[in-house]
């Protein structure tokens, strides 16, 4: 059992998605990363827009190392999902150091390496890394198309889910985050993985650089540098919902192939 007092904990981030948002509640960011002890972490709520425009006051990036105090989310069932102060966080939050060396990247990672999809699916985890072994595609969906059931509750979420989410967010800071970013159609990679007998997935991608890619420059340029780091040695940081355990690709780590 975890404690549900607040404690200091130091996170190397390996991801932030793009915000996810409610019309009632507003639009949050969600962070991912492991501890100093090895164990994996989901951090939110970060209202969007602590991190965007003129209301800015985060500017941490994938790779530091930040210092900041968390406790178990007690309604989310998740083992790694932890909460942060949203109306503390800008002074609470530290950046300490940053890992910029692609070697020493893989490195801190490669002890955290799944074996495929399919164990984890198996699994109580809801964060993992895993190497896909073959990419076919990455593609472009329209949302109102999309006719399997997990994959639409994933998009929409529902208001009870983000009510329990925010609730010891300030009335202020839920406005400032009320206007979102543009709504992005389903953005993801076709690929197998590592298992032996996988037969292919299709998954969503909300990393924040992807989806802030395609923002600024339409699908074509995104699809040519997601598809570009099929030529390096990527991996995929995933992770599932909330309410329902439908797997994502949370973010993307492309170091250079080994020569």
């Amino acid at each position: 059992m975890h404690s549900r007092e607040w404690e200091s904990e130091t996170i190397t981030v390996l991801t932030k998605t793009y915000p996810e948002c409610s019309k009632k509640y507003g639009c949050l960011v969600c962070t991912a990363g492991i501890n100093s002890e090895g164990k994996w972490r989901r951090l939110y709520p970060f209202p969007w827009a602590l991190f965007w425009g003129k209301t800015q006051k985060l500017n941490f990036k994938k790779w530091d190392l930040i210092t900041l105090p968390t406790r178990k989310r007690a309604p989310d069932h998740r083992p790694e999902s932890f909460e942060v102060r949203p109306t503390t966080i800008d002074q609470e939050l530290k950046v300490v150091d940053h890992i910029g060396d692609w070697d020493k990247r893989k490195q801190f990672l490669q002890p955290f390496l799944d074996a495929d999809l399919e164990a984890l699916r198996g699994s109580d985890r809801s964060l993992g890394l895993v190497k896909p072994k073959e990419i076919y595609d990455f593609m472009q969906k329209d949302r109102q198309r999309i006719t399997d059931p997990d994959e639409e509750l994933t998009l929409e979420r529902t208001e009870a889910a983000q009510q329990l989410l925010l609730i010891d967010i300030e009335p202020e800071l839920v406005k400032k985050s009320r206007t979102p970013p543009e709504p992005l159609p389903w953005l993801g990679y076709a690929f197998t993985c590592q298992g032996p007998n996988c037969k292919g997935h299709e998954m969503m991608c909300i990393d924040w650089e992807i989806q802030e890619l395609f923002r600024k420059q339409r699908f074509e340029k995104t699809r040519e540098k997601a598809l570009w780091m099929k030529d390096r040695d990527l991996y995929f940081v995933v992770g599932t919902t909330w309410r329902f355990k439908t797997w994502m690709i949370i973010g993307l780590f492309y170091p250079p192939r080994a020569a």
